[in-house]
Protein backbone atom coordinates (compact mmCIF):
# COMPACT_ATOMS: atom_id res chain seq x y z
CA UNK A 1 0.00 0.00 0.00
CA UNK A 2 3.11 2.24 0.87
CA UNK A 3 4.68 1.58 -2.19
CA UNK A 4 1.50 2.32 -4.29
CA UNK A 5 1.11 5.70 -2.27
CA UNK A 6 4.64 6.73 -2.96
CA UNK A 7 4.19 5.69 -6.63
CA UNK A 8 1.23 7.88 -6.80
CA UNK A 9 2.49 10.87 -4.90
CA UNK A 10 5.80 10.68 -7.69
CA UNK A 11 3.56 10.72 -10.12
CA UNK A 12 1.59 13.95 -8.99
CA UNK A 13 4.65 15.75 -8.44
CA UNK A 14 5.65 14.81 -12.33
CA UNK A 15 2.08 16.23 -13.64
CA UNK A 16 2.10 19.36 -11.61
CA UNK A 17 5.76 19.67 -13.14
CA UNK A 18 4.93 18.80 -16.45
CA UNK A 19 1.65 21.25 -16.22
CA UNK A 20 3.33 24.08 -15.06
CA UNK A 21 5.82 23.70 -17.89
CA UNK A 22 3.71 23.34 -20.40
CA UNK A 23 2.10 26.40 -19.07
CA UNK A 24 5.09 28.65 -18.65
CA UNK A 25 6.34 27.26 -22.39
CA UNK A 26 2.62 28.02 -23.51
CA UNK A 27 3.06 31.94 -22.28
CA UNK A 28 6.23 32.25 -24.04
CA UNK A 29 4.29 33.17 -27.66
CA UNK A 30 2.93 36.85 -29.21
CA UNK A 31 -0.65 36.25 -29.78
CA UNK A 32 -2.24 39.12 -31.63
CA UNK A 33 -5.46 40.11 -30.32
CA UNK A 34 -7.76 43.18 -30.78
CA UNK A 35 -6.03 46.22 -30.31
CA UNK A 36 -6.61 48.16 -27.16
CA UNK A 37 -7.30 51.87 -27.78
CA UNK A 38 -7.72 52.58 -24.07
CA UNK A 39 -3.93 51.32 -23.33
CA UNK A 40 -1.22 52.26 -24.67
CA UNK A 41 2.86 52.00 -23.92
CA UNK A 42 4.39 54.74 -21.95
CA UNK A 43 7.73 54.35 -24.10
CA UNK A 44 9.23 51.84 -26.24
CA UNK A 45 12.97 52.15 -27.12
CA UNK A 46 15.73 50.27 -28.26
CA UNK A 47 19.60 52.05 -27.91
CA UNK A 48 22.88 50.71 -29.12
CA UNK A 49 25.88 52.14 -27.58
CA UNK A 50 29.59 51.28 -26.76
CA UNK A 51 29.94 49.46 -23.60
CA UNK A 52 33.05 49.72 -21.42
CA UNK A 53 35.74 48.11 -22.98
CA UNK A 54 39.24 46.81 -22.55
CA UNK A 55 42.24 46.66 -25.14
CA UNK A 56 41.79 42.94 -25.97
CA UNK A 57 37.72 42.93 -25.69
CA UNK A 58 35.70 45.96 -27.64
CA UNK A 59 31.60 45.54 -27.06
CA UNK A 60 28.77 46.87 -28.06
CA UNK A 61 26.25 47.67 -25.59
CA UNK A 62 22.40 46.42 -26.76
CA UNK A 63 19.62 48.50 -24.76
CA UNK A 64 15.62 47.09 -24.71
CA UNK A 65 13.13 49.11 -22.52
CA UNK A 66 9.94 49.48 -22.43
CA UNK A 67 6.77 50.77 -19.82
CA UNK A 68 2.83 50.73 -20.26
CA UNK A 69 0.51 52.63 -18.77
CA UNK A 70 -0.45 50.22 -16.57
CA UNK A 71 0.48 46.70 -15.47
CA UNK A 72 -0.75 43.91 -17.52
CA UNK A 73 -1.51 41.06 -17.36
CA UNK A 74 1.28 39.71 -19.89
CA UNK A 75 4.21 41.55 -21.19
CA UNK A 76 6.58 40.63 -23.69
CA UNK A 77 9.65 42.37 -25.57
CA UNK A 78 11.33 40.54 -28.54
CA UNK A 79 14.41 42.65 -30.17
CA UNK A 80 16.62 41.18 -32.66
CA UNK A 81 20.16 42.50 -33.53
CA UNK A 82 22.13 42.53 -37.09
CA UNK A 83 25.61 43.35 -38.05
CA UNK A 84 26.14 43.93 -41.77
CA UNK A 85 23.01 42.36 -42.62
CA UNK A 86 23.40 39.26 -40.45
CA UNK A 87 21.64 37.88 -37.66
CA UNK A 88 23.71 38.11 -34.47
CA UNK A 89 21.63 37.94 -31.68
CA UNK A 90 18.04 37.65 -30.42
CA UNK A 91 16.46 38.64 -27.05
CA UNK A 92 13.10 37.59 -25.78
CA UNK A 93 11.71 38.61 -22.24
CA UNK A 94 7.97 38.12 -20.55
CA UNK A 95 6.55 38.91 -17.70
CA UNK A 96 3.36 38.56 -16.01
CA UNK A 97 1.36 41.44 -14.31
CA UNK A 98 3.88 43.99 -14.79
CA UNK A 99 4.16 47.26 -16.87
CA UNK A 100 7.81 47.86 -17.67
CA UNK A 101 10.52 44.97 -19.28
CA UNK A 102 14.34 45.88 -19.10
CA UNK A 103 17.05 44.06 -20.91
CA UNK A 104 20.40 44.36 -21.42
CA UNK A 105 23.31 42.62 -23.37
CA UNK A 106 26.66 43.36 -25.06
CA UNK A 107 28.37 41.46 -28.32
CA UNK A 108 31.55 41.57 -29.35
CA UNK A 109 32.46 44.28 -31.76
CA UNK A 110 34.67 42.97 -34.84
CA UNK A 111 36.23 44.96 -37.81
CA UNK A 112 33.72 48.08 -39.17
CA UNK A 113 30.10 47.37 -38.75
CA UNK A 114 26.96 48.84 -39.34
CA UNK A 115 24.45 47.44 -36.39
CA UNK A 116 20.42 47.24 -36.89
CA UNK A 117 18.45 46.39 -33.88
CA UNK A 118 14.80 46.07 -34.24
CA UNK A 119 12.49 45.19 -31.03
CA UNK A 120 8.88 44.64 -31.08
CA UNK A 121 6.89 45.37 -27.79
CA UNK A 122 3.73 43.72 -26.43
CA UNK A 123 1.33 43.31 -24.26
CA UNK A 124 -1.88 41.43 -23.43
CA UNK A 125 -4.80 42.57 -21.07
CA UNK A 126 -7.14 40.32 -19.87
CA UNK A 127 -11.50 41.80 -19.26
CA UNK A 128 -13.89 40.17 -17.69
CA UNK A 129 -15.86 37.53 -19.25
CA UNK A 130 -13.37 36.28 -21.47
CA UNK A 131 -11.92 39.41 -23.25
CA UNK A 132 -8.47 39.63 -24.39
CA UNK A 133 -6.74 42.72 -25.88
CA UNK A 134 -3.75 43.69 -26.85
CA UNK A 135 -0.82 46.31 -27.51
CA UNK A 136 1.99 46.84 -29.36
CA UNK A 137 5.09 49.02 -30.48
CA UNK A 138 8.03 49.13 -32.57
CA UNK A 139 11.31 50.57 -31.64
CA UNK A 140 14.42 49.95 -33.39
CA UNK A 141 18.39 51.00 -33.59
CA UNK A 142 21.34 51.87 -35.71
CA UNK A 143 24.73 52.57 -35.06
CA UNK A 144 28.18 52.63 -36.65
CA UNK A 145 31.10 51.00 -35.47
CA UNK A 146 34.55 51.27 -36.45
CA UNK A 147 38.39 51.03 -35.50
CA UNK A 148 40.39 53.53 -35.14
CA UNK A 149 43.86 54.10 -36.36
CA UNK A 150 44.91 53.48 -32.20
CA UNK A 151 42.80 50.36 -32.38
CA UNK A 152 40.30 52.02 -30.48
CA UNK A 153 36.21 51.58 -31.45
CA UNK A 154 34.27 54.62 -32.14
CA UNK A 155 30.85 54.75 -33.33
CA UNK A 156 28.31 56.78 -35.13
CA UNK A 157 25.02 57.45 -35.86
CA UNK A 158 25.32 60.30 -38.40
CA UNK A 159 28.73 60.75 -40.06
CA UNK A 160 30.55 64.10 -38.70
CA UNK A 161 33.34 63.59 -40.94
CA UNK A 162 34.83 62.90 -44.52
CA UNK A 163 36.30 59.54 -42.58
CA UNK A 164 32.98 58.72 -41.18
CA UNK A 165 30.90 59.41 -44.35
CA UNK A 166 33.28 57.00 -46.70
CA UNK A 167 32.77 54.49 -43.92
CA UNK A 168 28.83 54.69 -43.17
CA UNK A 169 29.12 54.65 -47.50
CA UNK A 170 30.96 51.52 -47.70
CA UNK A 171 29.29 49.51 -44.93
CA UNK A 172 26.02 50.48 -46.40
CA UNK A 173 27.01 49.29 -50.10
CA UNK A 174 28.79 46.26 -48.59
CA UNK A 175 25.55 45.24 -46.37
CA UNK A 176 22.57 46.43 -49.47
CA UNK A 177 24.62 44.54 -52.01
CA UNK A 178 25.03 41.14 -49.46
CA UNK A 179 21.31 41.35 -48.92
CA UNK A 180 20.05 41.99 -52.23
CA UNK A 181 22.07 38.84 -53.77
CA UNK A 182 20.99 36.85 -50.81
CA UNK A 183 17.09 37.85 -51.22
CA UNK A 184 17.41 37.48 -54.92
CA UNK A 185 18.61 33.78 -54.03
CA UNK A 186 15.30 33.68 -51.96
CA UNK A 187 13.25 34.80 -55.16
CA UNK A 188 14.49 32.75 -57.51
CA UNK A 189 14.27 29.82 -54.82
CA UNK A 190 10.51 30.09 -54.58
CA UNK A 191 10.16 31.70 -58.01
CA UNK A 192 8.27 34.48 -56.77
CA UNK A 193 7.88 37.98 -58.95
CA UNK A 194 9.45 41.17 -57.14
CA UNK A 195 7.62 43.44 -58.89
CA UNK A 196 4.21 41.97 -57.62
CA UNK A 197 4.91 43.01 -54.31
CA UNK A 198 6.49 46.04 -52.18
CA UNK A 199 9.29 44.86 -50.07
CA UNK A 200 10.59 46.03 -46.83
CA UNK A 201 13.91 44.42 -44.98
CA UNK A 202 12.86 43.57 -41.29
CA UNK A 203 15.13 46.22 -40.07
CA UNK A 204 12.92 48.90 -42.20
CA UNK A 205 9.91 47.68 -40.12
CA UNK A 206 9.79 49.84 -37.17
CA UNK A 207 9.42 53.01 -39.80
CA UNK A 208 5.60 51.83 -39.78
CA UNK A 209 5.13 51.82 -36.25
CA UNK A 210 3.50 55.76 -37.55
CA UNK A 211 3.15 54.88 -41.42
CA UNK A 212 0.69 53.06 -43.36
CA UNK A 213 1.65 49.99 -45.88
CA UNK A 214 0.83 51.10 -49.09
CA UNK A 215 -3.15 50.57 -49.81
CA UNK A 216 -3.51 50.07 -45.95
CA UNK A 217 -5.16 52.55 -43.69
CA UNK A 218 -2.81 52.87 -40.16
CA UNK A 219 -5.79 50.78 -38.19
CA UNK A 220 -5.42 47.83 -40.64
CA UNK A 221 -1.32 48.43 -40.96
CA UNK A 222 -1.48 47.82 -36.72
CA UNK A 223 -3.24 44.54 -37.15
CA UNK A 224 -1.20 43.06 -40.00
CA UNK A 225 1.95 44.03 -38.38
CA UNK A 226 0.79 42.19 -34.99
CA UNK A 227 -0.41 39.09 -36.87
CA UNK A 228 2.93 39.52 -39.12
CA UNK A 229 5.04 39.60 -34.87
CA UNK A 230 3.21 36.27 -34.10
CA UNK A 231 4.58 34.70 -37.43
CA UNK A 232 7.55 35.94 -37.04
CA UNK A 233 7.78 34.88 -33.35
CA UNK A 234 6.66 31.49 -33.83
CA UNK A 235 8.72 30.39 -37.34
CA UNK A 236 11.54 32.84 -37.04
CA UNK A 237 12.62 34.18 -33.51
CA UNK A 238 12.07 30.77 -31.48
CA UNK A 239 13.58 28.16 -33.97
CA UNK A 240 16.20 30.87 -34.27
CA UNK A 241 16.90 31.12 -30.23
CA UNK A 242 17.12 27.47 -30.02
CA UNK A 243 19.92 27.33 -32.34
CA UNK A 244 21.73 30.05 -30.89
CA UNK A 245 24.25 28.07 -29.48
CA UNK A 246 25.18 26.61 -32.74
CA UNK A 247 24.55 29.67 -34.82
CA UNK A 248 24.48 29.10 -39.10
CA UNK A 249 24.00 32.31 -40.96
CA UNK A 250 21.22 34.50 -41.31
CA UNK A 251 20.39 37.44 -42.95
CA UNK A 252 17.79 40.16 -43.04
CA UNK A 253 14.30 38.88 -43.85
CA UNK A 254 12.50 40.25 -46.57
CA UNK A 255 8.71 41.21 -46.12
CA UNK A 256 7.09 41.22 -49.33
CA UNK A 257 3.35 42.65 -49.44
CA UNK A 258 1.25 41.70 -52.19
CA UNK A 259 -0.41 44.41 -54.27
CA UNK A 260 -3.51 43.00 -54.77
CA UNK A 261 -3.68 43.25 -51.01
CA UNK A 262 -4.12 38.96 -50.54
CA UNK A 263 -1.18 38.25 -48.47
CA UNK A 264 2.30 39.24 -46.67
CA UNK A 265 5.37 36.42 -47.21
CA UNK A 266 8.23 36.61 -45.39
CA UNK A 267 11.60 35.25 -46.73
CA UNK A 268 14.73 34.17 -44.61
CA UNK A 269 16.95 31.59 -44.68
CA UNK A 270 17.44 29.43 -40.97
CA UNK A 271 19.88 26.33 -40.49
CA UNK A 272 20.84 26.34 -43.87
CA UNK A 273 17.00 26.11 -45.64
CA UNK A 274 15.36 28.96 -47.07
CA UNK A 275 12.17 29.57 -45.85
CA UNK A 276 8.54 31.04 -46.89
CA UNK A 277 6.19 32.34 -44.50
CA UNK A 278 2.77 33.18 -45.76
CA UNK A 279 0.62 35.09 -43.77
CA UNK A 280 -3.46 35.86 -45.85
CA UNK A 281 -4.33 39.31 -45.33
CA UNK A 282 -8.04 40.10 -43.85
CA UNK A 283 -10.56 41.63 -46.30
CA UNK A 284 -10.70 44.79 -44.37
Amino acid sequence: MRKILGLLFILTIILVVSVTYVNQQAKQVITYFPLDKNASFITGKTKLTLANSTKDKKLLRWDIHSQTDAPFYLRQDVSLLYANGTLKGIRSKWKENTDTIQMEETVPIQNDTLWEAISFHYGEIHYPKDIIKSVQMMSEDQLYTAESNKKDITSFRSPEDNREEKLKENLDKVTKKKLLRHWQDLLSHFKLNINQYDSIPLTSLAQYEKKNFPGFTQKQTEQIIGQLWEGLYKNYVIPASNNEDRPSQSYVPLILIDKQHTQLIVLFELNGKYEKLIQQLPEF
